[in-house]
């Protein structure tokens, strides 16, 4: 069986795998279904992670390989914990597993060792980034689907790096692309950051959350 999260997904099997088509099931995205589920904990979360009652979370979430967030802006952690006030900010990383395991545990912390020390939360690679996304005020992203995952929480999120190449035409991620705004390296982090927060619609990644699945709360079969 293959099994997919939105009904979308059906029309690009077909295409690139057509003799799987009449295998494919839609079972929807239980990830999805836990986190909202766990939205009304947000509070708990917060203070799980440190979160003052008068601080904001960014949340800076990266996928893997060159192209990714820390790939291509590895000192955008330190440069957001020396420009954010400590007393109005906390921020955490969620980095994609494949940077965990194939530099190991170790190495991701020494890389990140004067971040930890001037406060960085660093995310455990199997639980937690959900915890993080909806305990988040804003979050700093890529393509990956940690960040599409926030902008489907009604989260404002700001683009650090966006290799639109990478991207499947039609997904979540292209569509999260076309509507969030971009980091500039040259400019005030933190401005930029009170500038997305200031400006953020409501609604406004509801074509995102739309394609994260058609089939919510849905039982996998069997």
């Amino acid at each position: 069986m293959v099994a997919l999260s939105h009904e979308v997904e059906r029309g690009r099997l077909a295409v690139a795998v057509p003799g799987a088509v009449d295998r494919a099931v839609v079972i929807g995205d239980p990830r999805w279904d836990r986190m909202l589920a766990s939205v009304a904990h947000r509070p708990r979360f917060r203070a799980a992670l440190g979160v003052g009652e008068h601080q904001d979370l960014v949340v800076v979430s990266s996928t893997w390989r060159a192209e990714s967030l820390f790939g291509s802006w590895p000192d955008l952690l330190r440069q957001l914990l020396a420009e954010l006030p400590v007393d109005r900010y906390r921020v955490a990383a969620v980095l994609h597993p494949h940077l965990w395991f194939a530099h190991g545990p170790h190495q991701v912390r020494l890389w990140l060792a004067d971040c930890l020390r001037s406060g960085l939360v660093l995310i455990p690679p199997a639980e937690g980034w959900a915890a993080a996304l909806i305990a988040a005020d804003v979050v700093v992203g890529d393509h990956g689907a940690v960040t599409c995952y926030g902008a489907a929480l009604d989260k404002p999120v700001v683009l650090a790096s966006f290799p639109a190449e990478e991207v499947a035409v039609g997904s979540a991620a292209d569509r999260l692309g076309s509507l969030a705004p971009v980091l500039h390296r040259r400019a005030s982090l933190r401005t930029q950051l009170e500038s997305a927060q200031a400006g953020f619609a409501p609604g406004r990644f509801d074509p995102v959350a739309e394609l994260v699945t058609s089939a919510p709360a849905r039982r996998s079969p069997g």
